[in-house]
């Protein structure tokens, strides 16, 4: 099996991020077994086009929205959906109210006036998980679409089993000749060396369009003889000037499927990105392809790196049940509290799942703290460093030990996921003790 093909179950694997928050069974993504029997004629080369159209403008595009209800900087608001507002559009409504009036229920009024996709019937924090899966995962289909469309004209010109040997590469540049509207400056295979006698190939497209650059890179390793169990990498880089700076803008997408069939077996997925100054000197990505929180200068502020965040879960793929966390930095101080959330979900009798949603912040550090220490991320507290009064603190300071909880099971007949906390339809506790990591 080639490398290429690889990247296809890859991208159905990733397509089981949303299968645990898709409120609606029929919109829900396909078994990756039934998605890759639908795609067969594309993956044998018989499709008209390799390439979907507006694939390349997908991957340049930049979505902001994010589900109000929830935010990093200031907690749970509200215990059902808001709607989808730009966080831009939050930050200048946040800064319209004065500093003591940012209370839960002033926020809600405000982020309330400028939404889209609006649904109050959801629990608040499995609306605002799925919000930021689909962010990430966009980027990750578009990516993987083209080394797809790789595949799809290698099969065409009769080429893609003739893959380079340990050490050499394959020029693949030509099988994008068909491709408007953007430059590819590279493509290609490169096989390295052997991992447990598994071949390792690499995978990279480079790719331009007017002063902003994508880089594209799959390394994707075999566990066994049928590629049943799998670990790999895909890395994402953009660079963009921005007056007399460089900014990089790496994302970096850890997967591995341990065990040989999807009844017995868990995926693994560890995401992580970051904006760098291109002049801070240090490189984006580790040698095992993700990107290098650990490398970073403890002085280092905005001005040299800031966007870090990290999102990770454990599931069981014939389920979807398992756990998932997510956590942002949005500045670069290494001193930073990191703000976020974790799941943890099991399967109902019914088929149905409910869980647990704990959101707060890492009150001791930051995101690339905890990497360069080898610390887990947990749920100790809360930080909402613009505003005092959401329900965090004492009213006279914006970090505390407490933190927010939500409970939601999924209604059986319609697929949504609804929150079973009692009140406002969360909790704000203190004891965080027993709370899960990722």
């Amino acid at each position: 099996v080639s490398n290429i093909l690889l990247c296809l179950l890859s991208k159905l694997h990733l397509r089981l991020w949303l299968q645990l928050l898709d409120p609606h069974k029929h919109d829900r993504p396909k078994h990756p077994k039934k998605a890759l029997k639908d795609e067969k004629d594309r993956l044998e080369g018989k499709s008209d086009s390799c390439f979907t159209p507006n694939v390349v403008q997908k991957l340049f595009e930049m979505n902001q929205n994010v589900e109000a209800c929830y935010g990093f900087d200031y907690g749970i608001v509200s215990g059902k959906s808001i709607g989808l507002i730009d966080q831009g559009k939050i930050n200048d409504l946040t800064k319209e109210l004065a500093e003591d009036d940012r209370t839960a229920e002033n926020l809600k009024e405000k982020f309330d006036t400028g939404v889209t996709d609006k649904d109050e019937s959801e629990a608040c924090m499995v609306a605002a998980a799925r919000q930021e899966v689909m962010k990430v995962t966009k980027t990750a289909d578009t990516a993987l679409e083209l080394f797809q469309g790789m595949l799809c004209e290698s099969k065409k010109l009769n080429t893609v089993e003739k893959l380079p040997k340990i050490g050499k590469k394959k020029d693949s540049k030509n099988l994008f000749k068909k491709m408007q509207g953007v430059t590819i400056e590279e493509a290609g295979v490169k096989r390295l060396k052997n991992q447990d006698r598994f071949p390792v190939f690499r995978s990279y497209i480079k790719l331009t369009n007017n002063q902003d650059s994508r880089t594209l890179v799959l390394i994707h390793s075999p566990e066994d003889d049928k590629n049943l169990k799998y670990k790999g990498v895909l890395q994402i880089r953009s660079e963009i000037k921005d007056g007399e700076n460089i900014w990089e803008h790496g994302v970096s997408i850890k997967y591995r499927k341990s065990k040989v069939d999807d009844e017995n077996s868990n995926l693994k997925y560890e995401v992580k990105k970051m904006r760098l100054n291109k002049a801070a000197g240090v490189k984006l990505f580790k040698p095992n392809g993700s990107v290098n929180f650990e490398d970073l200068e403890e002085s280092w502020e905005n001005s040299k790196v800031s966007n870090i965040s990290y999102f990770a879960f454990d599931i069981d793929p014939s389920t979807t049940a398992g756990k998932m966390s997510f956590w942002m930095n949005p500045g670069g101080r290494d001193s930073e509290a990191a703000r976020g959330f974790v799941f943890k979900t099991t399967e109902e009798a019914d088929g149905t799942l409910k869980g647990t949603a704990y959101a707060g912040a890492n009150r001791d550090m930051s995101i690339r703290k905890a990497f360069r220490e080898k610390k887990r991320l947990k749920v100790t507290g809360c930080f909402t460093p613009f505003s005092k009064k959401v329900k965090c603190g004492d009213g006279t300071n914006n970090m505390s030990d407490q933190f927010w909880k939500q409970e939601f099971k999924q209604n059986p007949e319609t697929g949504k996921y609804v929150e079973t906390s009692a009140g406002d339809g969360y909790e704000v506790l203190t004891n965080t003790d027993e709370l899960p990591t990722v």
